[in-house]
């Protein structure tokens, strides 16, 4: 169950949607260059840090940042600083990116096959049937949400459950312990 939350997560920031374009044709176009970019790693002298600089550049632009860290914080992101909002949004973005290119390496020769979007309007939710050559297939839901002209990522659904409310409930406890510098602190651990 964490290894699809952790998966959710990585494909909610990962494959966010930002150009006037037709949500499933963005994710698309965006989702292709990632996972070319985590499997050519391999043969490159790229370090973890770099490849996560580069894939941030992609993912910045078409994911809801903010909102996302707002949303896996819950109440308490009202509660900690606007330097603690914007680390902590920083180094969760940062989490998901090394999550994804976790399971882009091990599991080669991904697959992902999506189905059009009926009715879209200011919120969509875009399905797609993720494949891998282990045979595995997950059902992950993306939910967007209309920005201008573009598409931002506001959560994922796999196989039913939601990168946000996942990370809320991890998140929980750290935070009514030891508030938003324990939840930084934790992060920072992980990620290094």
């Amino acid at each position: 169950m964490r290894s699809k939350t952790t998966f959710l997560i990585i494909f909610a920031f990962l494959f966010g949607f930002a150009q006037a374009q037709e949500p499933v044709a963005f994710m698309q176009a965006k989702m292709n260059p990632m996972i070319k970019a985590v499997s050519q790693s391999s043969n490159q002298s790229k370090s973890l840090d770099q490849l996560v600089d580069e894939l941030g550049k992609m993912v910045y632009p078409i994911i809801d940042e903010r909102g996302l860290a707002q949303q896996v914080t819950g109440k308490y992101w009202k509660t900690a600083t606007v330097k603690q909002q914007e680390e902590f949004t920083h180094l969760f973005v940062r989490l998901v990116i090394r999550s994804f290119i976790a399971y882009v390496a091990i599991g080669q020769d991904i697959q992902i096959k999506f189905r059009p979007v009926s009715n879209p309007g200011n919120k969509v939710v875009v399905n797609s049937q993720v494949s891998f050559s282990s045979g595995d297939k997950w059902k992950v839901d993306y939910l967007l949400k209309k920005d201008g002209d573009g598409w931002l990522v506001s959560d994922i659904m796999v196989d039913g459950l939601s990168l946000v409310s996942s990370y809320r409930e991890q998140f929980k406890s750290i935070l009514k312990q030891s508030g938003f510098s324990g939840l930084i602190a934790s992060i920072k651990r992980v990620t290094g």
